[in-house]
C-alpha cells in the first residue's frame, strides 16, 4: 500500500464554514466556531480577537435555531 502526503489546503481547519460577514474590527471575514455545543463567530484574522455568541444573536433577532 503506498501512503501519500494528504495536502490540506484549507487554511483554517477548525473552522468548519464560512459565513458571508466581515469583522466590525478589522475587515477580515468571519466564520462560525462550534466549541462544546455552541457557536461562535469568530474573525478568521489570528491578529483579531473578536468573536460572539452566534447562538444568542439569533435568538434576539427571533430567528429559530
Amino acid at each position: 500500500m503506498e501512503f501519500t502526503q494528504k495536502t490540506n489546503l484549507f487554511p483554517y481547519p477548525d473552522l468548519f464554514v464560512f459565513v458571508d460577514r466581515i469583522c466590525p474590527v478589522c475587515g477580515s471575514p468571519l466564520s462560525v466556531k462550534r466549541v462544546n455545543g455552541k457557536e461562535f463567530v469568530t474573525c478568521t484574522n489570528n491578529r483579531c480577537n473578536y468573536f460572539e455568541n452566534s447562538n444568542l444573536h439569533r435568538t434576539e433577532r427571533g430567528e429559530t435555531l
